[in-house]
Protein backbone atom coordinates (compact mmCIF):
# COMPACT_ATOMS: atom_id res chain seq x y z
CA UNK A 1 0.00 0.00 0.00
CA UNK A 2 1.59 3.26 -1.10
CA UNK A 3 0.90 6.66 0.28
CA UNK A 4 0.62 9.84 -1.76
CA UNK A 5 3.43 12.33 -1.37
CA UNK A 6 2.53 14.97 1.20
CA UNK A 7 -0.39 12.97 2.57
CA UNK A 8 -0.60 12.65 6.31
CA UNK A 9 0.07 9.17 7.66
CA UNK A 10 -2.98 7.73 9.40
CA UNK A 11 -2.74 7.21 13.13
CA UNK A 12 -2.70 3.55 14.07
CA UNK A 13 -5.63 3.68 16.48
CA UNK A 14 -7.89 5.66 14.11
CA UNK A 15 -7.29 3.76 10.90
CA UNK A 16 -7.84 0.28 9.63
CA UNK A 17 -5.33 -1.96 7.98
CA UNK A 18 -6.19 -3.51 4.66
CA UNK A 19 -6.68 -6.80 6.52
CA UNK A 20 -9.23 -5.27 8.93
CA UNK A 21 -11.08 -3.59 6.08
CA UNK A 22 -11.16 -6.81 4.11
CA UNK A 23 -12.43 -8.61 7.19
CA UNK A 24 -15.24 -6.11 7.72
CA UNK A 25 -16.13 -6.22 4.01
CA UNK A 26 -16.12 -10.03 3.98
CA UNK A 27 -19.69 -10.10 5.16
CA UNK A 28 -21.35 -10.39 1.79
CA UNK A 29 -24.88 -9.45 0.92
CA UNK A 30 -26.27 -12.88 1.80
CA UNK A 31 -24.31 -13.10 5.04
CA UNK A 32 -25.38 -9.59 6.02
CA UNK A 33 -29.02 -10.42 5.24
CA UNK A 34 -28.75 -13.56 7.37
CA UNK A 35 -27.15 -11.55 10.21
CA UNK A 36 -29.94 -8.98 10.00
CA UNK A 37 -32.61 -11.68 10.03
CA UNK A 38 -31.02 -13.28 13.08
CA UNK A 39 -30.70 -9.90 14.81
CA UNK A 40 -34.33 -9.09 14.13
CA UNK A 41 -35.21 -12.52 15.51
CA UNK A 42 -33.46 -11.65 18.77
CA UNK A 43 -30.56 -14.11 18.40
CA UNK A 44 -28.02 -13.34 21.15
CA UNK A 45 -25.05 -14.67 19.16
CA UNK A 46 -25.89 -12.38 16.26
CA UNK A 47 -25.88 -9.41 18.62
CA UNK A 48 -22.46 -10.43 19.87
CA UNK A 49 -21.25 -10.90 16.29
CA UNK A 50 -22.45 -7.42 15.33
CA UNK A 51 -20.63 -5.89 18.31
CA UNK A 52 -17.42 -7.83 17.65
CA UNK A 53 -17.47 -7.12 13.93
CA UNK A 54 -18.31 -3.42 13.91
CA UNK A 55 -17.34 -1.94 17.27
CA UNK A 56 -13.71 -1.29 16.27
CA UNK A 57 -14.82 0.67 13.21
CA UNK A 58 -17.37 2.55 15.29
CA UNK A 59 -14.78 3.38 17.96
CA UNK A 60 -12.41 4.77 15.33
CA UNK A 61 -15.17 7.00 13.98
CA UNK A 62 -16.10 8.24 17.46
CA UNK A 63 -12.44 8.95 18.28
CA UNK A 64 -12.07 11.09 15.19
CA UNK A 65 -15.14 13.13 16.09
CA UNK A 66 -14.60 13.43 19.86
CA UNK A 67 -10.80 13.17 20.27
CA UNK A 68 -11.26 11.62 23.70
CA UNK A 69 -11.10 7.90 24.42
CA UNK A 70 -13.67 7.79 27.22
CA UNK A 71 -16.16 9.96 25.34
CA UNK A 72 -15.63 7.85 22.21
CA UNK A 73 -16.39 4.65 24.12
CA UNK A 74 -19.54 6.23 25.54
CA UNK A 75 -20.61 7.29 22.04
CA UNK A 76 -20.10 3.75 20.71
CA UNK A 77 -22.16 2.33 23.55
CA UNK A 78 -24.94 4.84 22.87
CA UNK A 79 -24.74 4.12 19.15
CA UNK A 80 -25.00 0.36 19.63
CA UNK A 81 -28.04 0.79 21.87
CA UNK A 82 -29.60 3.11 19.30
CA UNK A 83 -28.82 0.66 16.51
CA UNK A 84 -30.42 -2.27 18.33
CA UNK A 85 -33.50 -0.18 19.06
CA UNK A 86 -33.74 1.03 15.45
CA UNK A 87 -33.03 -2.35 13.87
CA UNK A 88 -36.67 -3.03 13.00
CA UNK A 89 -36.70 0.22 10.98
CA UNK A 90 -33.48 -0.55 9.08
CA UNK A 91 -34.59 -0.95 5.46
CA UNK A 92 -31.34 -2.35 4.14
CA UNK A 93 -30.92 0.31 1.43
CA UNK A 94 -27.32 0.76 2.61
CA UNK A 95 -24.81 -1.65 4.03
CA UNK A 96 -24.99 -2.34 7.72
CA UNK A 97 -21.55 -0.77 8.24
CA UNK A 98 -22.70 2.45 6.54
CA UNK A 99 -25.79 2.60 8.73
CA UNK A 100 -23.75 1.99 11.90
CA UNK A 101 -21.21 4.63 10.80
CA UNK A 102 -24.01 7.20 10.56
CA UNK A 103 -25.45 6.19 13.94
CA UNK A 104 -22.10 6.47 15.76
CA UNK A 105 -21.37 9.79 14.04
CA UNK A 106 -24.72 11.13 15.25
CA UNK A 107 -24.09 9.81 18.78
CA UNK A 108 -20.68 11.51 18.88
CA UNK A 109 -22.12 14.77 17.62
CA UNK A 110 -24.84 14.61 20.27
CA UNK A 111 -22.10 14.33 22.90
CA UNK A 112 -20.34 17.37 21.45
CA UNK A 113 -23.57 19.38 21.57
CA UNK A 114 -24.25 18.28 25.14
CA UNK A 115 -20.72 19.27 26.17
CA UNK A 116 -21.21 22.75 24.70
CA UNK A 117 -24.42 23.22 26.69
CA UNK A 118 -22.76 22.47 30.00
CA UNK A 119 -19.64 24.41 30.75
CA UNK A 120 -17.12 22.31 32.57
CA UNK A 121 -14.49 23.81 34.82
CA UNK A 122 -11.68 21.74 36.24
CA UNK A 123 -12.07 22.43 39.95
CA UNK A 124 -9.07 20.40 41.04
CA UNK A 125 -6.73 23.29 40.30
CA UNK A 126 -8.84 25.83 42.22
CA UNK A 127 -8.17 26.38 45.93
CA UNK A 128 -11.22 26.33 48.18
CA UNK A 129 -12.56 29.70 49.28
CA UNK A 130 -12.67 30.04 53.06
CA UNK A 131 -14.08 32.75 55.28
CA UNK A 132 -12.55 34.00 58.56
CA UNK A 133 -13.59 31.07 60.78
CA UNK A 134 -12.26 28.66 58.15
CA UNK A 135 -15.65 27.68 56.74
CA UNK A 136 -16.19 27.25 53.00
CA UNK A 137 -17.36 30.56 51.62
CA UNK A 138 -19.47 31.18 48.58
CA UNK A 139 -17.35 32.74 45.81
CA UNK A 140 -17.44 36.51 46.07
CA UNK A 141 -20.06 36.66 48.83
CA UNK A 142 -17.74 38.20 51.42
CA UNK A 143 -16.51 40.78 48.95
CA UNK A 144 -20.00 42.00 48.06
CA UNK A 145 -21.24 42.58 51.61
CA UNK A 146 -20.26 45.50 53.78
CA UNK A 147 -19.27 44.83 57.42
CA UNK A 148 -22.68 46.11 58.55
CA UNK A 149 -24.46 43.77 56.13
CA UNK A 150 -22.35 40.85 57.30
CA UNK A 151 -23.22 41.59 60.94
CA UNK A 152 -26.90 41.91 60.08
CA UNK A 153 -26.73 38.63 58.14
CA UNK A 154 -25.13 36.86 61.10
CA UNK A 155 -27.71 38.32 63.50
CA UNK A 156 -30.53 37.22 61.19
CA UNK A 157 -29.07 33.74 60.99
CA UNK A 158 -28.82 33.54 64.79
CA UNK A 159 -32.41 34.80 65.15
CA UNK A 160 -33.72 32.18 62.67
CA UNK A 161 -31.86 29.41 64.50
CA UNK A 162 -33.31 30.58 67.84
CA UNK A 163 -36.85 30.59 66.40
CA UNK A 164 -36.38 27.08 65.06
CA UNK A 165 -35.08 25.89 68.42
CA UNK A 166 -38.11 27.36 70.21
CA UNK A 167 -40.59 25.90 67.74
CA UNK A 168 -39.27 22.35 67.91
CA UNK A 169 -41.04 20.15 70.44
CA UNK A 170 -39.00 19.29 73.45
CA UNK A 171 -38.09 15.64 73.62
CA UNK A 172 -38.37 14.33 77.16
CA UNK A 173 -35.53 12.08 78.25
CA UNK A 174 -36.69 8.49 78.64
Amino acid sequence: MTQAVGAEAPRARDSFTAEQTACSDSVGGREEAALLADLRGGDQRSCEQLVRQYSRMMLAVARRVLRNEDDARDAVQDALLNAFRALPRFRGDARLSTWLHRIVTNAARMQLRAAKRRSEVNIECLPPLLDEPGQHAKPGSALLLSPEALLLSQETRMHVHACIERSLPRIAPS
